[in-house]
């Protein structure tokens, strides 16, 4: 389960990514209720929603403030 979001406390998240370069695909976390967004990790495929909880590890979404 990923964590809430900081600002608005919103666990209507999601998967924000921008198209593929020789690197991978640029993906983030993303809240739809306030628009904050996490940091960018590269992934060698193209991620949805329904991989919103490996995003979130890889990115370190649930592990602010520990």
């Amino acid at each position: 389960m990923s964590k809430p979001c900081p600002f608005c406390n919103s666990l209507d998240l999601g998967v924000s990514r921008l198209d593929g370069d020789r690197e991978g695909y640029p993906t983030q976390v993303l809240c739809y209720n306030c628009g904050c967004n996490g940091p960018w990790v590269y992934l060698k495929y193209v991620a949805d929603r329904s991989c919103l909880e490996h995003v979130c590890e890889l990115t370190g979404w649930n592990k602010r403030g520990e």
